[in-house]
């Protein structure tokens, strides 16, 4: 958690599912780095499914994965268990910075380029 709670801004998307009237986590990828290429935070909601494109800093990500739950733009979504060691890979980007993180069944990558 310490390298996730170290990082000034990361870029998170986030599908999640209502299930009687709460919000559950289908999928949540976490960037570090730069930002990725044309980044814009967006917000998708249908009748049962809400789609979050937004930033946020190291030590509120970290805080939502300890307590299981992510509040960003005005929902809150119940996440599973994070894993308690980070594994760490470099993937092919056009960012130099380009790195990833998994935490259990969350990733903290790097924005694939193409070259």
């Amino acid at each position: 958690m310490e390298l996730i709670e170290g990082q000034p801004a990361l870029w998170v998307r986030l599908a999640a599912t209502r299930e009687g009237g709460a919000w559950l986590q289908s999928l949540l990828e976490i960037v570090g780095g730069e930002a990725p290429p044309g980044w814009v935070e967006r917000t998708w909601e249908y009748d049962n499914i809400v789609f979050v494109s937004a930033v946020s800093d190291g030590k509120e990500v970290a805080a939502w994965l300890r307590q299981e739950e992510a509040r960003l733009s005005g929902y809150r979504v119940k996440l599973p268990p994070a894993a308690d060691s980070i594994q760490w890979e470099a993937k092919a980007s056009k960012s130099s910075s380009a790195s990833s993180y998994y935490l259990g069944r969350i990733e903290l990558s790097a924005w694939a380029g193409t070259p």
